[in-house]
């Protein structure tokens, strides 16, 4: 029997890929913060500019738990864990600048808009404590499980026939309970990502100094 699995080298450059998108978040963060004082960066506020990178980098850092096989009970958990959270970190905290410079203009009947940036971390925050609500809730109730499939192979030779049972493990975010909370997590994901699209038509025609509705697309 022999685990059944990606090949090693396919799995390692699927890794490395991530870890220079890893360390892409952390250059990009330092070129940030060393021109926070610039118009251009003050415009994007950095704050959520770098709560939107650190989602990236966690998102990243999903796929550098799925490397090992087999795979464990950890590796399942890491895996909608890191990228669940870093999901909601890096669209909540830019659908919220959006939703700032929807507001504000949008704002048909000219009254004054003071929308802050502590505004916009309770938006963030709660987006974000929703989803750390599911990921706790599917940890408590039903832990995503590490299912193994056994296949048998059968090898004709000359003299003999060869059977050899291969394993695959895999993490089973459908199986059993497990599944609910997946799927509750992807509607979520999915009404966050309309909210998002929402908000870059409402904002298309804003000047591009404020406006990252095209990078967003």
């Amino acid at each position: 029997t022999k685990d059944k699995s990606v090949d090693t080298g396919v799995r390692y450059a699927f890794a490395g890929l991530n870890a220079i998108g890893i360390l892409a978040c952390i250059i990009i963060a330092i070129i940030l913060f060393a021109k926070r004082d610039t118009k251009l960066i003050r415009a994007a506020s950095i704050k959520f500019c770098l709560l939107s990178l650190f989602g990236a980098a966690l998102m990243f850092a999903e796929a550098l738990s799925v490397v090992e096989y087999p795979r464990e009970e950890l590796h399942c958990t890491l895996q909608y864990w890191l990228y669940n959270m870093g999901f909601a970190l890096l669209f909540g905290a830019l659908f919220a600048k959006e939703w700032r410079i929807s507001k504000i203009f949008n704002n048909v009947q000219l009254t004054r808009v003071a929308i802050s940036d502590k505004d916009l971390f309770m938006y963030t925050g709660a987006i974000v404590s929703i989803m750390l609500c599911i990921c706790l809730s599917w940890q408590i109730v039903d832990p995503v499980p590490v299912e193994k499939q056994i296949e048998s192979v059968i090898t004709e030779t000359k003299y003999q026939e060869l059977t050899t049972l291969t394993e695959a493990t895999y993490c089973g975010f459908t199986e059993d309970n497990s599944k609910y909370f997946y799927y509750v997590a992807m509607f979520f994901k999915a009404l966050l990502l309309a909210w998002g699209v929402m908000l870059c038509v409402q904002t298309r025609s804003v000047t591009d100094i404020f406006n990252e509705s095209k990078q967003i697309g």
